[in-house]
């Protein structure tokens, strides 16, 4: 799931990486929190937080955790190759 969103704006769309996503309703938390732990691409981070927020998943606590302790600048914001405009901002 996390290089999936890392591929958003370079070979993955955000509308089927959300459809994706949304099918992870309960992954193993333990091994999620441990990834969280080494992960450092604040895309990734605030992006997995956002999907988690919009689409209700049990695991939005977990992805804000990270998503606050990497912190960064109020928001991340890229173009992809299609033209698609990702924004991710830090969550309040």
């Amino acid at each position: 799931m996390l290089e999936l969103l890392n591929d958003v704006g370079k070979r993955q769309g955000l509308e089927e990486t959300g459809h994706l996503v949304e099918s992870i309703r309960s992954p193993r938390l333990q091994i999620l929190e441990e990834l969280f732990t080494h992960l450092n691409r604040i895309k990734v981070v605030r992006l997995a937080c956002q999907l988690a927020d919009e689409l209700d998943l049990p695991w939005k606590s977990l992805a804000l955790h990270h998503s606050e302790r990497l912190g960064g600048g109020r928001r991340w914001v890229s173009v992809g190759k299609s033209g698609e405009r990702l924004n991710l901002k830090r969550p309040t």
